[in-house]
């Protein structure tokens, strides 16, 4: 008994000291399992006797861009190695949330989707064609686009007094985060650079205008896009590169002269983003690259701050509002990590997302704050072979394949990796950017028809459990937070659901039926040359 308690105290030192060790498997007995099954199912039971059937005053969607399950499951392994365990065992903040459903990603055109299709259905409950933005499937053209475009969980919750943010790791202008604000017909049109002049006559607008246009209702901006802010002989202000736009205006100025008085303030960088007082500050609009983030692997990532530490800023300044929240927040770079054919990279973006989910939950409480998490799509990241348990996720697999070389337990379906005679060293694992076999080569990595995981957790989060179409999220999302006229009347919902504290008009160019059918019929004639834009060069 002497010895069992001192053997517990010198562990519970070494711990403590930082430093962790796998424990024997020895233990892992029947006992052991039979303990482990008794736990997860008293606590489903506790789970499911009292549903949370409250007012989601705040509301927040975490994106996992390209999150697989596959890539959770390796995320998973690999943070439990970091920590000095097997991996296996070990248990995500994702891992951890009480609700989990799963989505179908296909899009109304495509059975592979993409962000911009896949984030509409997600934030509007309305599923579109791949390549479009916060309109239907009919929004294809510049003129169709002003005509079908849908609202979304940012939009209500503008129009009924919260606050809101966007805050990713990727350009703001992105497909995942414009997805939330902008309509377009194309994910592309980050800057007026990229739209025809037919487009801009006929009353488009790019994203990043849009992004502007709705200064006044959104509290907090944080991501990259610099060069899509500024004019073309400007560098934008933190930036190395020269902007992207034609049109003259350099939005970063413009915004921080509309808000000197509001207890605005722009930064870009890691030092003055640390200087911001969420307590003084109302306004955040932060841009820390000209385009994309730096991977959190990379050594210039340091100059940045981490979607944890952008996402505690956004909570604190959200949530002085009385009226609540809605927040959005995408760990972007996992998708560019795949894309690349390189794990590495995307499973520590996927740990970026679970370190910020952790403090999300920290700062909130599931009596009054619905959090989703959940992904756009996957992508075909696979793992499998043999390997012993607490193999390193990166490695080698403990066999050679039957041409008697190694082969990695991880890799893709296509992609850059792809090689005509492997030759894989035993400790790739060390290697930041190797690039695991892909079985057909393509210039980059593709997106996969898998479905993607929905977890939850907060007021209403247990309808979030079954199969359900990718926009079904939304639907839950609204009801539970009684966003929009259609989900005011609830029981659960306040007394002044309905109060419109700003119209923002989302729907006030869409013509009546009559003049409606006359254009499309004289489409082509009055307006020529607003041709319906075909997005490519998405997988």
């Amino acid at each position: 008994m002497k010895l069992y308690i001192v053997t517990a105290f010198l562990l519970v030192l070494h711990i403590a000291a930082g430093k962790k060790e796998r424990p024997p498997k020895s233990r892992e007995t029947r006992g052991f399992w039979r303990d482990v099954g008794q736990k997860d199912l008293a606590d489903a039971i506790k789970k499911y006797q009292k549903l949370n059937n409250n007012y989601a005053r705040n509301s927040i969607v975490f994106i996992g861009d390209g999150m697989s399950l596959g890539t959770t499951v390796a995320g998973r392994i690999k943070t439990g190695q970091d920590q000095g365990g097997y991996g296996e065992e070990y248990m995500t903040n994702l891992d951890t949330m009480p609700h989990v459903g799963l989505a179908k990603t296909y899009s109304v055109d495509n059975q592979i989707s993409d962000s911009a299709s896949t984030a509409t259905a997600i934030l509007s409950g309305v599923k579109t064609d791949s390549g479009r933005i916060g309109v239907d499937h009919r929004g294809s053209s510049c003129w169709r686009s002003q005509q079908y475009r849908v609202k979304t969980a940012l939009h209500h919750a503008i129009e009924q007094g919260k606050s809101v943010g966007v805050v990713t790791t990727t350009r703001i202008q992105h497909a995942t985060p414009a997805s939330a604000y902008a309509h377009s017909p194309t994910r592309f049109w980050y800057s007026d650079d990229n739209m025809s002049e037919a487009h801009k006559k006929f009353g488009c607008k790019d994203i990043a205008q849009q992004l502007y246009d709705l200064k006044d209702y959104i509290q907090v901006i944080m991501g990259g896009g610099r060069q899509h802010m500024v004019p073309r002989d400007e560098v934008p202000e933190g930036g190395k590169r020269k902007g992207k736009r034609l049109d003259g205006q350099n939005f970063i100025k413009m915004w921080k002269a509309e808000m000197k008085d509001r207890n605005g303030s722009y930064v870009h960088d890691r030092k003055t983003f640390e200087a911001i007082d969420v307590n003084t500050t109302d306004y955040l609009l932060g841009l820390f690259s000209d385009t994309e983030f730096y991977f959190k692997n990379q050594r210039k990532s340091k100059l940045l701050p981490s979607l944890e530490q952008m996402t505690e800023k956004a909570i604190g300044i959200l949530s002085k509002n009385p009226k609540g929240y809605f927040l959005l927040v995408e760990s972007g770079m996992i998708d560019k990590g795949h894309h690349q054919g390189r794990p590495g990279f995307a499973l520590g973006e996927f740990q970026q997302l679970d370190d910020s989910l952790q403090k999300a939950r920290e700062m909130t409480s599931e009596e009054d704050t619905l959090i989703i998490t959940t992904a756009d799509h996957g992508h075909v990241f696979t793992m499998g072979g043999k390997a012993k348990r607490g193999n390193p996720v990166l490695g080698v697999a403990d066999e050679r394949g039957s041409d008697d070389q190694y082969y990695t337990t991880i890799s893709y379906g296509n992609g850059p990796g792809y090689k005509v005679n492997r030759d894989v060293k035993k400790n790739v694992h060390n290697y930041k950017y190797y690039q695991p076999i892909a079985a057909v080569p393509l210039a980059h990595e593709s997106h996969s028809v898998e479905d993607t995981i929905i977890w939850s957790r907060g007021p209403h989060a247990h309808l979030l459990n079954g199969v359900h179409e990718q926009n079904y999220i939304a639907h839950v999302l609204f009801y539970a937070a009684c966003l929009g006229p259609d989900n005011w009347h609830w029981e659960h919902c306040p007394q002044d659901a309905s109060f419109m504290a700003n119209d923002l008009q989302v729907d006030s160019l869409e013509e009546d039926d009559e003049l409606k059918d006359f254009y499309i019929e004289n489409e082509q004639s009055i307006f020529e040359g607003d041709d319906n834009v075909f997005v490519s060069h998405i997988h």
